[in-house]
């Protein structure tokens, strides 16, 4: 990876495209560090992405710097927020069963029960092969169960550790 340095300003830049911008001069096939320097051309690299944790999100920033002589880009970490955490929530709909537990489902059967269109209440219930904690469904899920929001992140997070120890 090479940058193109104007004005203190770097830009990525491919070897290809550096060679388009000089038809007229012809370089070696392997152009030397030292010649590129000469039009302002540098390599670069990314630094290592961190380490993080499932409520963090690594980008990578657009912009590079020099450290130590190097044109690097270097990476930010950010919490997410709880919504950002919750939409990434995603499991099946037989370990989200599991989860909820036979009291669970014996209340869900309750609720669709005490509906007059239990019907389209159950297809509701019974509908998704992934359950995605935001959505429609899941918010009649949850007033179903009669949970809070953090009752239903818990068993959502339930789910998914059971999905992920099959």
């Amino acid at each position: 990876m090479f940058v193109k340095v104007t004005k203190g300003q770097a830009a990525p830049i491919t070897l290809a495209e550096f060679r388009k911008l000089h038809p007229q001069t012809s370089f070696p096939k392997e152009i030397p560090q030292e010649m590129l320097a000469e039009y302002g051309v540098y390599p670069a690299r990314d630094i290592d992405r961190p380490e993080t944790t499932p409520n963090q999100r690594a980008t990578l920033s657009e912009a590079f710097t020099q450290v130590d002589g190097e044109w690097v880009r270097e990476w930010t970490v950010r919490t997410l927020t709880q919504d950002e955490v919750r939409a990434g929530m995603v499991c099946s709909a037989y370990h989200l069963r599991l989860a909820i537990g036979e009291s669970g489902i014996a209340l869900l059967d309750v609720f669709a029960n005490e509906r007059r269109n239990n019907w389209s209440l159950r297809q509701v219930l019974n509908k998704p092969e992934r359950w995605k904690r935001v959505s429609n469904d899941t918010l009649m899920l949850q007033v179903a169960l009669q949970k809070t929001d953090e009752e239903l992140d818990t068993l959502f997070k339930k789910a998914m550790a059971l999905e992920q120890q099959q």
